[in-house]
């Protein structure tokens, strides 16, 4: 299906909006959990060996992402960008250019943190809860 450029426009907005909120959600979350860089490195590291000895479905596939991340270069990245994500979060504004984490990797973090993130999981069937718990988190768009 193509979209024209007035419905493409249309459609830009609640996505970039639902993004911008689960960025937040997914940083401030684990940012409120793990307090410092080397425990969140550290636990992912232990998760991602744990998922790998699954037997899941693409368990070898995110062990490999979640390693990836832990490289210095990327890491560093990443938790630079969950840190800015949260700290807008609290401000409630967005008056810095700067990168953000890629939402390929707030999901792997959302998988990988199954435990933390259960209620938002399960709660996906209903369209209501959802927007209930993303509304505070996109108003720094």
């Amino acid at each position: 299906m193509n979209l024209n450029y007035e419905l493409q426009d249309k459609l830009d907005s609640p996505i970039k909006s639902f993004e911008v909120a689960l960025r937040c959600y997914i940083s401030s979350t684990l940012l409120n959990t793990y307090t410092s860089e080397s425990a969140l490195k550290n636990e992912i590291q232990n998760r991602a060996d744990n998922i790998k000895d699954t037997k899941a479905i693409f368990s070898g596939k995110f062990s490999a992402e979640a390693k990836s991340l832990l490289g210095t270069k990327e890491w560093s990245s990443f938790w630079n960008n969950i840190a800015f994500a949260k700290e807008c979060y609290e401000k409630q504004e967005h008056i810095e250019n700067h990168d953000v984490a890629f939402v390929s990797q707030i999901l792997l973090m959302s998988y990988i943190f199954q435990d933390l993130f259960q209620p938002l999981i399960l709660q996906f069937n209903s369209i209501q809860f959802t927007i209930q718990l993303y509304v505070p988190f996109s108003k720094i768009l």
